[in-house]
């Protein structure tokens, strides 16, 4: 598996390391000059998403409580078996 992967890595840092020597930028660097950039104008185009669908609305009248109640008798037999544990 090393023996694979070195010469990808060779292969990659060389392909990098031309494409280096080719930059203008890189060359100005390499002189020990600064480098100018400069970026044009661009006009960009596009347009609005609207949405088509139909929109859903839910009408909530009124909260409800809960209909799980605990049984008031029932309360003593919960922390005794609380206390067992």
């Amino acid at each position: 598996m090393k023996l694979l992967a070195l010469p990808i890595l060779l292969a990659l840092s060389a392909h990098a390391w031309a494409d280096a020597a080719d930059d203008d930028c890189a060359k100005q660097r390499a002189k020990g000059k600064t480098c100018k950039l400069s970026i044009e104008e661009e006009t960009v185009e596009g347009g609005v998403v609207k949405n088509t669908e139909t929109p859903i609305i839910v009408n909530v009248y009124g909260r409800h409580g809960s209909l799980i109640h605990v049984r008031q008798t029932f309360i003593p037999e919960i922390i005794k078996s609380a206390e067992d544990l």
